[in-house]
C-alpha cells in the first residue's frame, strides 16, 4: 500500500499526530537520513466508530518522498461570518 487512503464513512476529518520527543524513534532523524535508507513509516488506526458500534481500521504506508517538513495542518472547518460553522 502506498499513499494515503479516504475512508469514505468517517462522520468527522482525523488528523492523527506523532509529536518528535526525546524518546521518539524519529528523534533526530533528517530528511537526508530517510532519504539515504529510502525509509518508509507504516500507519495503522484502529477505533471503534460510536455511530454503529463498527471497528474501524486503515492502514497507510508513506515512502521517505512523501513525508512533509516543517508544515501545519490548516483547519478543514470553516466559520461564516457569524462564528457558526
Amino acid at each position: 500500500m502506498h499513499g494515503a487512503r479516504i475512508v469514505e464513512f468517517f462522520t468527522v476529518h482525523w488528523t492523527v499526530v506523532h509529536p518528535i520527543t526525546a524518546e521518539s524513534p524519529l528523534a533526530g532523524v533528517t530528511s537526508e537520513q530517510l532519504a539515504s535508507s529510502q525509509a518508509e513509516l507504516l500507519v495503522s488506526v484502529r477505533t471503534l466508530g460510536e455511530t454503529f458500534s463498527t471497528r474501524v481500521s486503515v492502514r497507510s504506508s508513506y515512502a521517505w518522498d512523501e513525508v512533509r517538513w516543517d508544515v501545519k495542518v490548516a483547519s478543514i472547518f470553516a466559520s461564516d461570518p457569524d462564528g457558526a460553522s
